[in-house]
């Protein structure tokens, strides 16, 4: 892991907040949906809604999603957990209240045996238009903002993406099919005019509250790059250096058929059979309308 890539806890405000967990909650009680449902009903459709704004703007038809399960053991194994910072989240499960229900202890028990695989789950969408703006400076306009780090909110612009629900949903519906609800996202978009960046990568994990010492941390804990005392998403090269070592694919920023997003998730809890059939039965927005 580079050497000002860090966990960063946000800190409970003195005003309050939500606590970590409540991202992996959202559905619970209402919508009766396993986990291989609700993600695969969230990622075909809200990549589909990008799909559309990037074919009207580049005439292209190169939509697709992709969901790719892969076991690492040995050295691979050993190199990812480090470029993913796990032994940090090790580190951090230990503060974790045992009352709080969150069970996923196990993957953190494994991390140092190169014998026993480690899960992931690559989500992986192409032609489409992608997480672009800077989430530091242009909240308001960033799909990143909007996709990673915003909870709750319902600001979609226009009727199409409106369909995709509120923002939330589709990080909720990430977050449930990871045991250690850890989503890393690695997305390559078209430049904007203040905001010349074309590539960002950036983790999420959104765990219980918990204290440590006399701090109180809300749950949620960004992976990024250290900079000016703020974890900022990688960028463009920095970027692509880090999704190389998460073996996720290197985008070209420059052609509309390799644009879009892969979202990493950390020891999935979801059945790839399962996860197969509710793609079948959960596809037919897109198809529809698309012939």
């Amino acid at each position: 892991m580079p050497l000002d890539a860090k966990w960063s806890w946000l800190e409970t405000s003195q005003y309050g907040g939500q606590d970590g967990s409540l991202l992996a909650k959202l559905f619970k009680g209402k919508e009766n949906l396993t986990a291989e449902e609700l993600l695969a009903r969230e990622a075909v459709q809200n990549s589909w809604d990008a799909a559309r704004t990037q074919q009207e703007a580049y005439g292209t038809d190169d939509f697709e999603v992709r969901f790719r399960f892969v076991n690492l053991i040995q050295d691979s194994k050993l190199q990812f957990v480090r470029a993913a910072g796990l032994h940090e989240l090790q580190l951090r499960r230990a503060l974790i209240p045992t009352e709080s229900g969150f069970n996923d202890v196990q993957v953190f028990r494994e991390l140092r045996d190169p014998e026993t695989p480690l899960r992931l789950l690559y989500v992986e969408d192409f032609g489409t238009h992608g997480l672009f703006g800077d989430p530091d400076k242009l909240k308001s306009r960033s799909h990143l903002f909007k996709a990673m780090y915003l909870v709750g909110g319902s600001d979609k612009s226009d009727v199409r993406s409106a369909q995709g629900g509120s923002y939330g949903f589709g990080k909720g519906a990430l977050a449930r099919a990871s045991g250690t609800n850890t989503v890393f996202a690695h997305s390559a978009f078209g430049e904007l005019t203040d905001d010349p960046v074309t590539r960002r990568l950036v983790g999420w994990t959104w765990w219980p509250g918990h204290t440590d010492g006399d701090k109180t941390f809300e749950g949620r804990a960004i992976f990024g790059q250290e900079s000016e005392k703020q974890i900022r998403p990688f960028t463009d090269e920095d970027a692509d250096g880090i999704a190389g070592e998460l073996a996720m694919p290197i985008r070209d920023p420059d052609d509309p058929k390799g644009r879009g997003t892969t979202f990493l998730l950390v020891d999935p809890v979801v059945d790839p059979q399962e996860l197969c059939q509710a793609i079948e039965v959960h596809w037919w927005p897109a198809l529809e309308e698309h012939l």
